[in-house]
């Protein structure tokens, strides 16, 4: 009965399990440039505070500003 399964299928060759699959793996060393933080759309008060405060640049204080006010309830 199991033979009767496996008649309709095509075998595979050898030859099919190596093939790379998509291309060539994209490189994990590769360093793109990425833009600048949009500070200027959150509040500056809130930005400069949230940077002194971690002692960290403004655009990483506004990337935390940004999760805070999302976390906030009702926005």
């Amino acid at each position: 009965m199991t033979a009767d399964l496996w008649e309709g299928l095509r075998r595979p060759r050898p030859r099919d399990h190596h093939r790379p699959v998509g291309g060539e793996p994209a490189p994990l060393n590769h360093r793109r440039a990425l833009p600048a933080f949009p500070v200027h759309t959150l509040p500056s008060w809130l930005v400069a505070a949230v940077a002194e405060e971690t002692r960290t640049p403004t655009d990483l204080a506004g990337c935390l500003a940004l999760s805070v006010i999302r976390a906030t309830p009702g926005t």
